[in-house]
């Protein structure tokens, strides 16, 4: 970013009230944009996440990867001088992300209604498992349930195998990311009309759009099935290659299996009525399938790929997480960044993929210590001084 260009979203204040992944995803994005995010943990462990996935040094790597540019606070919201500190801070935001089950935090004086009537202006998000309406809004919501409730377990896998959830919890990603888009989108009408408004986000209505083809044929009568590495076009698989690699192809055209003929030499199938078109293909697809296997098995990985991008046929050799992140296409993006953590020391870690030409995003900076910018904040936003902020200690207000 330039010295003479702000960042999109600066001078923007963003309260971060969530745990686990959707909420975290959502502020994240807003500070990747430039907002300031002020994150606030229980003090009794803070975000659940900090006790998951890999550890450096004790500090989790999952929550690094979730909660880059932000700060941390700590409030216990049961202690009477904690709720009051937490909706002091929410009257100096602009933003207020939650991810409670339904109506959880109006005894805290932190509900949307009591809020907007003190800040007109502020732009309240909710994201929750099953939304704040319905027969289960105070359902707790978690990522794999849901894929196993709208029926995303039901279709992952290879055809028979038993029903199988996605390793990467999308719903919560996508509805974080459809929650970035709602806040700005509120924000926008907010310079219009200055007031803000009450965004309600669920897991499972994220999950179901996302849903895309399944849930559109299911809709239209259409029956749905399991299709493991194929899809509704052929081919497409992963391939096994001579040197026992593989490759996942996938021709969603005519003129893109055209070309894989080309690459393979074996031009004489272009004229077989059984793989002439994607109709035909797909009528076929137990041939075309095991016909497009053998080929493969006449070259290595690397040489098919070389022969693949020559034609501009849609693949990708089939790697191992830490291959993807070594990867000449990840690195050539600047998607992997080196900092310095103050507990983890230097460590390697994924950044911000959006790319704005005029301002661009910074790189990553290390997700908080758990109430390390408690002090800080008090004075910043609340204009607490020492004997202030002291005081609201021994009241119990920060655990």
């Amino acid at each position: 970013m330039t010295d003479t260009v702000e960042a999109p979203l600066a001078g923007l204040r963003v309260l971060d009230l969530t745990r686990v992944i959707a909420g975290p995803t959502c502020a994240m994005v807003l500070g990747d944009l430039g907002a300031e995010v002020v994150k606030v943990e229980d003090p009794r462990g803070g975000d659940s996440v900090r006790q998951m996935g890999g550890f450096r040094e004790g500090f989790s790597l999952y929550f690094q990867a979730l909660n880059r540019r932000k700060q941390s606070v700590t409030l216990d919201l049961a202690n009477p001088e904690g709720q009051r500190i937490a909706r002091a801070l929410a009257l100096a935001s602009d933003v207020l992300i939650e991810n409670y089950v339904a109506d959880a935090l109006d005894k805290y004086g932190l509900g949307y209604q009591a809020l907007s009537e003190a800040h007109p202006g502020l732009v309240y998000c909710s994201i929750s498992g099953y939304g704040k309406t319905g027969p289960d809004r105070q359902r707790a919501g978690y990522d794999q349930a849901i894929q196993a409730e709208i029926g995303v377990m039901s279709v992952n896998g290879e055809p028979g195998s038993e029903p199988t959830r996605l390793p990467v919890s999308y719903q919560d990603v996508i509805t974080g990311l459809y929650a970035a888009n709602s806040v700005q989108a509120a924000l926008r009408v907010r310079e219009r009309t200055g007031r803000g408004q009450w965004i309600d986000l669920s897991l499972i209505d994220c999950g179901l759009s996302a849903f895309l083809n399944y849930a559109g044929d299911t809709l239209g009568g259409v029956p749905t099935r399991r299709w493991g590495n194929a899809a509704l076009a052929s081919p497409v698989n992963a391939y096994r290659t001579r040197d026992d690699a593989r490759i996942m192809m996938i021709v969603g055209s005519d003129f893109q299996f055209r070309r894989f003929l080309e690459a393979a030499g074996r031009q004489e199938l272009m004229d077989d009525p059984r793989f002439v078109t994607i109709k035909a293909r797909m009528a076929n697809q137990e041939l075309v399938e095991k016909t497009v296997a053998d080929i493969f098995l006449a070259d290595d990985r690397d040489a098919w790929m070389e022969k693949l991008r020559a034609k501009s046929v849609p693949a990708g050799p089939v790697r191992s997480v830490e291959e993807g992140m070594a990867s000449p296409e990840v690195r050539a993006r600047g998607m992997i960044h080196r900092i310095d953590h103050p507990v983890m020391g230097e460590v390697e870690v994924v950044g911000s993929p959006i790319r704005l030409s005029e301002t661009p995003v910074p790189p990553p900076t290390p997700a908080p210590v758990l109430g390390a910018d408690t002090d800080a904040v008090m004075a910043r936003m609340l204009d607490m001084d020492a004997a202030a902020i002291a005081a609201a200690r021994d009241a119990g207000a920060f655990g």
